[in-house]
């Protein structure tokens, strides 16, 4: 089985060590692994802020960059869900409308990839903590993201996840939602962390790089006594 890792720019800019994990974790269940050199940005912020040309432009340069890529698999579900739900509306009704066609069942967020494609739960990983999971909103409420990262999780070894009431409430992080409205999407981080702080969490961990920056931000702000992973770095810990 081939693969060919779809590196955001939340991940290369501000943690590349989950990049490497997860080629790490996809090499460690027998996927060969390919890296496109000339991958960039999927135009996510670009098509949200209202720019569909520059989306247009950086949507063409990434299918031309993952042309020849069996499986798409990226570690920031709101891009790989923007690019499933988004791109057929960029696209409709022009040349690109076909190749689009092509690649939407072939890109995956990393847990979708484990759970349906490779079909493997358990990693090996090792994480005695308690964690607390925040869903991204758009690939919860776009792709039905939901049981895939928690059924990962319970299977890693010493690891307890708590369940937040709050799970159908925003992270708050939204692109340039948590510029244009900083005091509302301060306090939906706030009512994240505590709530998961309440129920004894040590980490709060997402599918999301994006929300998970947000969180740590505040976190930080505050001065609170927990911590942001990602999940790619909980699924190949050996704590």
């Amino acid at each position: 089985m081939k693969a060919s890792v779809f590196i955001p720019c939340s991940v290369d800019q501000f943690a590349p060590q989950t990049g490497f994990n997860l080629i790490e974790l996809l090499t460690q269940v027998g996927v060969e692994v390919d890296y496109p050199l000339e991958q960039t940005c999927c135009g996510k912020i670009a098509y949200y802020e209202g720019d569909k040309d520059t989306a247009k432009q950086l949507g063409e340069m990434f299918m031309n960059n993952f042309s020849a890529a069996d499986y798409i698999v990226g570690c920031s579900s709101s891009c790989t869900s923007y690019m499933k739900r988004y791109f057929g509306k960029l696209y409709y009704n022009s040349a690109y409308h076909n190749t689009y066609s092509n690649y939407v069942n072939r890109i995956f967020d990393i847990t979708e990839f484990l759970v349906h494609v490779v079909k493997k739960l358990d990693l090996g990983a090792k994480f005695p903590h308690t964690v607390a999971f925040v869903d991204d909103g758009s690939s919860f409420n776009d792709c039905g993201l939901y049981l895939e990262p928690r059924l990962l999780l319970q299977k890693v070894e010493g690891l307890k996840l708590v369940k937040l009431n709050s799970e159908n409430v925003s992270c708050g992080f939204g692109e340039s939602f948590a510029s244009i409205f900083e005091p509302v999407s301060t306090h939906l981080a706030k009512i994240k962390i505590q709530e998961a702080i309440d129920k004894g969490a040590e980490y709060i961990t997402s599918t999301d790089m994006g929300c998970l920056l947000h969180l740590q931000s505040y976190i930080n702000k505050a001065k609170l006594n927990i911590k942001c992973k990602h999940i790619v770095d909980i699924l190949t810990s050996n704590e």
